[in-house]
């Protein structure tokens, strides 16, 4: 399957995060996580804070979007289509503890765990508190709707 859109993917992988962590964890989309900086899927297991930015291109913009959110949440992610992911890539992203899902034909897998984030304490509380549907989190410190 061809992704022709960024949305095409979130979507896709937001119908699987069950699959990847559980019949409990849920999806939200479009969170924002730090400053003006927006997280493109935030995922809630009862215990975890899982960070994933999509992008059909542009590696390095990705890699470095999803160091951000270490800063938000326990594990980060990237994720792409299968055909972009590389052993170079996924190289750069273990160095810096963020794992690599692979999307292709409808499938979606894990194919580099994460390693432990160190997020602020102040902002994963935050973002733990965050009720599913609300749009944004963070502006000046402060909670909006």
């Amino acid at each position: 399957m061809e992704y022709k859109t960024e949305a095409c993917l979130v979507s896709d992988l937001c119908s699987r995060v069950s699959d990847l962590w559980g019949a409990e964890a849920t999806s939200q989309t479009e969170v924002r996580c730090h400053d003006q900086a927006r997280m493109d899927i935030l995922v809630r297991t009862p215990a975890t804070l899982i960070g994933i930015e999509v992008k059909l291109s542009h590696w390095n913009r990705l890699l470095a979007q999803a160091y951000l959110h270490r800063y938000c949440v326990d594990l980060v992610f990237v994720a792409l289509p299968a055909k972009s992911v590389t052993e170079e890539r996924r190289f750069e992203a273990a160095r810096f503890d963020i794992g690599v899902i692979a999307i292709d034909n409808g499938s979606t897998h894990i194919v580099q765990e994460a390693g432990p984030a160190q997020p602020s304490k102040h902002l994963r509380q935050r973002l733990s508190e965050l009720q599913m549907g609300e749009l944004s989190l963070l502006n000046n410190g402060r909670m909006e709707r």
